[in-house]
C-alpha cells in the first residue's frame, strides 16, 4: 500500500503525475491539507513579496549571511532552518528554511512580515 500526499505538488508548475495514476490499485492519495497549502503560500508570497521566494531553497543575497539572519528572526522569535540543515552534499547553499505550515494561519502574516524586516535590515 502507497500513502501519497499531493499537498506540496501545487508548489510546482508543473508536478509529476501522482503515484495514484500509475498505481491506482494500491494507492491512496491524501490531499485534505492541499487548500490550507495553497492559502499558506499564498499568505507567504504576499507577505514576502518582491523576495526571492519558492518552494525549493534559492540563495540569500550576497550581503545576507545565512546563520546571521536565523540569529537576527531567533532574537524575534522565529525559527527558521539554514542550508546546512536541508542540503546534501559538500555544497550549502545560502538559503533559509521557512516551514509556513508551522505557525497557525491566523499567525503567518506577522511571522512572514518578521522575516521581511530582517531581511530587508540587512544593508548591502
Amino acid at each position: 500500500m502507497i500513502v501519497e500526499d499531493g499537498t506540496h505538488a501545487l508548489l510546482e508548475s508543473s508536478p509529476p503525475p501522482p503515484l495514484q495514476s500509475l498505481a491506482p490499485e494500491r494507492t491512496c492519495h491524501v490531499a485534505d491539507r492541499r487548500e490550507d497549502a495553497a492559502a499558506r503560500q499564498g499568505i507567504a508570497r504576499a507577505a514576502l513579496a518582491g523576495l526571492d521566494v519558492t518552494a525549493r531553497p534559492r540563495l540569500l543575497e550576497p550581503h545576507q549571511c545565512p546563520d546571521q539572519v536565523a540569529d537576527a528572526l531567533a532574537e524575534r522569535g522565529v525559527l527558521v532552518s539554514t542550508g546546512d540543515a536541508f542540503a546534501v552534499g559538500p555544497h550549502r547553499p545560502r538559503a533559509l528554511r521557512l516551514a509556513p505550515a508551522g505557525p497557525r494561519r491566523d499567525g503567518l502574516g506577522p511571522v512572514l512580515r518578521t522575516v521581511r524586516d530582517v531581511l530587508d535590515a540587512i544593508p548591502p
